[in-house]
């Protein structure tokens, strides 16, 4: 079979399981949207705007914070950008997460072609390195709240029944392999001093093919800068993850749900966070909300406002992946300060 044949073959796969992922998403909303049995849009048309907007400076705030959390790490490795520029990038990681194959690795993946295109050659690999340790403290922030879901909303968990308690307690078991898993990463030349430790690391980077020592390698180029490392974890548990439980309380007080508690809600978006960061749907979409539903009626809010509320936050998300493709399209029309020009014939 010929390189080519192979690249055609990749990406008809590629493109079929982004199809696929995008019927599950649509086929979870529609699964949801079957039990509802008010009028949507009469619904949503009560809600009131003031908590829909100070919802949407939460957001707002959160994606201003992922993108310098970024410059930050990019200072690191000596990569200056400016703030609109990191947060121009930022929304278009979003967006293109949401429309190309991939999911979140499809956005960090055209990310990092943006960000080269801006970078001197010999600084690019470097550039890439950063986006790994976006991801990487992104991430850790969320399984570290997720992991104490469980202290101050035990009695949520417990009032969710069926299959979906035994994916809530799964995602929660996930979160702390997620965070023993960063906790390795981050402390790795201190467990590889111990032999047991030494022997699984080993194990699990031959069968990772040396992707695993390459994470290393990665997270080493960090080992001066831990300050900022931590600050940008402990960023993202209060100003991204928490931020957005706050959203989502905004939404739940619009809608007049007042049975909504901060703390059920910060439970609540955490662990549908952790099931949408599972690259099953586009985006999270789906996954996210029927555990959001779920969890939303165990906590005592009426079915109608447990869908009302997770259905407006998928919405807000739409909306700036989409506001995230506005700034791809003004930023093709700018010229990249490290892009060589072509003569004129």
């Amino acid at each position: 079979m010929t390189d080519q044949n192979t690249s055609i073959k990749d990406k008809a796969k590629a493109i079929f399981w982004f199809l696929l992922r995008l019927g599950i998403a649509a086929g979870i909303i529609a699964y949801l949207l079957s039990s509802y049995q008010g009028n949507l849009l009469e619904s949503l048309g009560h809600f009131n705007p003031v908590w829909i907007l100070l919802a949407l400076c939460c957001y707002a705030s959160q994606i201003c914070f992922g993108a310098w959390r970024w410059l930050l790490l990019l200072r690191v490795q000596g990569i200056q950008l400016s703030f609109f520029e990191a947060l121009s990038l930022t929304m278009q990681g979003i967006f293109f997460s949401l429309v190309i194959p991939g999911g979140a690795v499809g956005g960090d993946l055209a990310k990092i072609s943006f960000l080269a295109s801006r970078t001197p050659p010999g600084q690019k690999i470097e550039g890439a390195f950063t986006i790994f340790m976006d991801r990487f403290t992104g991430m850790l922030g969320l399984f570290a709240v997720a992991l104490a879901v469980p202290l101050f909303a035990g009695q949520v968990l417990k009032n969710v029944n069926g299959v979906m308690e035994l994916a809530l307690y799964a995602l929660v078991l996930a979160a702390l392999g997620g965070f023993g898993a960063g906790v390795v990463f981050l402390f790795h030349k201190q467990f590889e001093n111990l032999p047991p430790f030494a022997w699984c690391l080993d194990l699990a980077d031959k069968h990772m093919h040396g992707a695993l020592r390459r994470i290393f390698a990665t997270l080493d180029l960090y080992k001066n800068s831990w300050k900022t490392v931590l600050f940008c974890i402990a960023g993202s548990v209060i100003l991204v993850h928490l931020n957005i439980a706050v959203a989502v309380y905004c939404l739940a007080r619009g809608d007049g749900a007042r049975e909504a508690t901060l703390s059920n809600v910060v439970a609540t978006v955490t662990i549908g966070n952790t099931a949408g960061a599972i690259p099953i749907t586009p985006s999270g979409i789906g996954a996210r909300d029927a555990v959001i539903n779920s969890m939303l009626k165990a906590s005592g809010l009426p079915e109608d406002k447990a869908l009302e509320i997770p259905l407006l936050n998928t919405a807000i998300i739409l909306a700036y992946s989409m506001l995230g493709g506005l700034f791809f399209v003004l930023d093709s029309m700018r010229k990249k300060p490290f892009q060589k020009e072509i003569p004129a014939p």
